[in-house]
């Protein structure tokens, strides 16, 4: 299971200064409480989290994985070595139907062939995704959104479209010879892997290749469409820009109406979090929730708006920081 907890995209040095960043353990609380109450059909426990970050290195959102208690212990290594091998089975699948449309049988044989071959396909893809034992949710990491944004069954996208990724990525005389890197995040629909050169260094370990960040380029999550950084970042600019000029050409009645509307989602967010900070400080201590096992990478609602919270370490408060930290620097 993923959970993703979001932040607003917004330029670091356009953001509020009291913009709360969301500290991960509070985000797991609220992961927890939100399948307690959609997900109970199923035990889970903490696999692992991604963090998304915007297009200033601000952290955005956490791509938080379950995995169920009767699933066999698996690591992201093999979980990965198995979406490869599943790729390979679902591309090998899409060779054999186009195959099968130019063999030269009746329409009815025809027909039945590619049927078969795609319910072969179907359970490749279901392998590759296994949403028979992980929950992935992608919940907000500041205080700008809902704690929960998105809940679905199935590994996160960021991972099971991989393979494609680098297959078109070694297809594309533009980008040949990067690798995928960090996530950014806009919305649902719009996610980005940063492509990043990488040499071996004397310890046999990968570094980034000096002046690898001088306009790093963008491969969005579905392969489909190649940008960079300093693009996106204009694109947001012009667009927030079109927004304030359309805002101040409005009757004074209607920007009334609209400020309002935002200052009563504000509220609503606020008073969302305030009271998941308060479970979260009562339940801290010896309540039980999901059991959320120690990551092996700790690093690493709108639609629903319902409070959630997560496992704490028992008998201890957490101070939560009252504003975001400064961005960091360039690599």
């Amino acid at each position: 299971m993923v959970l993703i907890i979001s932040v607003n995209p917004a330029r670091a040095n356009e953001r509020d200064q009291e913009t709360v960043l969301v500290p991960l353990k509070l985000a797991k609380f609220a992961a927890s409480h939100y399948v307690k109450r959609f997900y109970s059909e199923t035990k889970w426990k903490f696999f692992n989290a991604e963090t998304y970050y915007d297009l200033d290195e601000q952290p955005i959102v956490y791509a938080i994985v379950l995995i169920s208690t009767n699933a066999d212990k698996s690591t992201t290594a093999k979980i990965k070595k198995n979406i490869t091998k599943q790729y390979l089975s679902i591309q090998a699948f899409r060779k054999a139907i186009q195959s099968a449309k130019n063999e030269l049988i009746s329409g009815k044989a025809k027909m039945e062939k590619i049927a078969f071959i795609q319910r072969q396909m179907s359970e490749a893809v279901k392998s590759l995704k296994r949403t028979d034992r992980y929950l992935t949710l992608l919940c907000g990491a500041t205080e700008e959104h809902v704690p929960v944004i998105l809940a679905y069954r199935g590994l996160p996208v960021h991972m099971t479209t991989l393979p494609d990724i680098e297959d078109k990525i070694s297809k594309n005389n533009e980008i040949q010879g990067l690798l995928p890197s960090k996530v950014y995040y806009m919305d649902m629909f719009n996610q980005y892997y940063s492509l990043e050169r990488y040499t071996e260094s004397v310890g046999g370990q990968e570094t980034i290749s000096e002046g690898a960040e001088l306009d790093v380029k963008l491969i969005d999550l579905r392969g489909d469409r190649v940008s960079t950084l300093s693009k996106k970042r204009h694109a947001i600019h012009e667009a927030k820009k079109k927004k304030i000029d359309e805002l101040e050409k409005m009757p004074q009645e209607k920007q009334r109406l609209i400020n309002a509307r935002k200052n009563e989602r504000k509220q609503i967010l606020k008073n969302k979090w305030e009271r998941i900070k308060s479970l979260y400080q009562e339940e801290a201590k010896g309540v039980e929730v999901i059991e959320m096992d120690q990551s092996p990478n700790k690093q690493n609602e709108e639609m629903r708006e319902s409070p959630i919270l997560i496992e704490t370490e028992t008998s201890k408060k957490t101070e939560l920081p009252a504003t975001l930290p400064r961005p960091h620097s360039k690599r």
